[in-house]
């Protein structure tokens, strides 16, 4: 009897957000390679199944585990968590570079930990008729604290996994800028974790030169976008169309396209934006496109058919990503195999999508308004320039970021 593969797939809210949308690139990579897929959006204490739910239901063998109802402890089940608990923080706290800052957090972690260790008995459960048998791998889409999930399941519930790893993007990965620096559980999960696959080059050197003895955990594998081309890309005509796609949120500082498109001629530039989010960053950017103020439209959530249908049917100048923090932006993976050159801020993993001048323009995080207005008229005024742009924006995603090329490989790493 053959043995069956199952993958557990952690992740903050998929299927059940938008904000991770681009996992369904993987979902037939997932389909192919196992035999049983569970998503645990281990994230996500409240949802509505009938609203923002990333439809699963092309492929029979991939589904969720629903954490809404946590199993509950008898006595002795009690004791044994506390002392899984006490455990992991005593280890916490034998880690730790700054013992009386960890000290000061060990109330907040024990409720993380109590949470954490309910999720693993309810995926326990869950598993009680795969587990026997099977072989199990984990798969943290973050490397964020859905690993201690992991390690409960294993020592504690007898789930063993045959390989769990992780991906490592960047508000997951660099921490320079988090309060006080202080990240729960860092050493502890890797420890844990048999492999760390950074989705960038300057991610793969930061674990390297951070944890040089762990060094042969980590690899790179780049994400990648299915080649949707329609096989032409054309110079366009005004009014200029430039696009950004992303969630709005903080780290994407969208607010500040106002000021570039306040420096180009409201007659000849139209911003477009694709995407949506909390209403703090949101409506802002709701009262704008409604004022008329500048030349935008707010298109609002469109699915991943429909972001490339509007690349097909529409000639964009380029597409632009403001963010002050970045993995490998998939929207702009996504401008590049549509042909279309890109400016982005020079952060994260960017400029290994981005060359200056040749695909594109990489501009400093603290960029002037007016410096980035004047890149995206040099684009509108040289049509030969701009095709060259396009050419080569096209050969990079060739060349890096085809995903039948990138998740077939990975995906062959981590089942052979």
């Amino acid at each position: 009897m053959i043995a069956k593969k199952v993958c557990l797939v952690f992740t903050k809210n998929f299927p059940f957000s938008k904000m991770e949308s681009y996992l369904q690139n993987e979902l037939i990579f997932l389909h192919r390679n196992f035999d049983l897929v569970y998503f645990v959006p281990y994230h996500e204490s409240k949802f509505d199944e009938r609203e923002n739910r990333i439809d699963l239901s092309s492929f029979q063998n991939l589904s969720h585990i629903n954490l809404l109802q946590l199993p509950s402890y008898f006595f002795f089940d009690r004791l044994e968590r506390v002392f899984d608990i006490t455990r992991i923080l005593l280890k916490e706290v034998f880690n730790s570079n700054n013992k009386y800052q960890t000290l000061g957090k060990v109330r907040q972690l024990f409720f993380r930990l109590k949470h954490y260790h309910a999720i693993s008995k309810k995926i326990s459960e869950t598993l009680q008729i795969e587990k026997n048998g099977s072989a199990i791998y984990c798969y943290h889409y973050w490397n964020h604290d859905s690993i201690i999930i992991d390690m409960f399941l294993q020592k504690r519930f007898g789930v063993k996994s045959n390989h769990s790893f992780s991906r490592a993007h960047s508000i997951d990965l660099f921490h320079d800028d988090w309060p006080k620096g202080y990240v729960a559980f860092e050493k502890i999960k890797i420890d844990h974790l048999k492999n760390i696959f950074a989705i960038s080059n300057i991610g793969l050197n930061y674990l390297r030169n951070k944890f040089p003895t762990y060094h042969t955990k980590f690899q790179l594998a780049y994400l990648g976008v299915p080649d949707r081309f329609s096989g032409t890309a054309l110079f366009p005509s005004k009014p200029f169309i430039i696009l950004t796609v992303s969630n709005i949120a903080e780290i994407k500082r969208l607010h500040l396209m106002v000021d570039i498109m306040k420096c180009l001629p409201s007659d000849q530039f139209q911003w477009i934006h694709i995407g949506d989010g909390v209403s703090k960053y949101a409506d802002p950017l709701k009262k704008i496109a409604a004022s008329g103020e500048i030349n935008f439209k707010l298109l609002g959530h469109k699915n991943s058919d429909q972001i490339h249908q509007f690349y097909n049917e529409n000639k964009i100048l380029c597409c632009v990503n403001l963010s002050y923090m970045e993995g490998v932006p998939v929207s702009i993976m996504e401008s590049l195999m549509h042909g279309v050159p890109c400016i982005a801020t020079n952060v994260g993993g960017t400029s290994e999508l981005i060359e200056d001048n040749l695909n594109g323009y990489l501009i400093d995080s603290n960029f002037t308004s007016s410096h980035v207005a004047k890149k995206i008229v040099e684009l509108s005024e040289d049509q030969n320039k701009w095709l060259i742009s396009s050419q080569n924006a096209r050969g990079k995603y060739l060349n890096k970021f085809n995903s039948n090329i990138n998740y077939s490989d990975f995906y062959q790493k981590i089942t052979s």
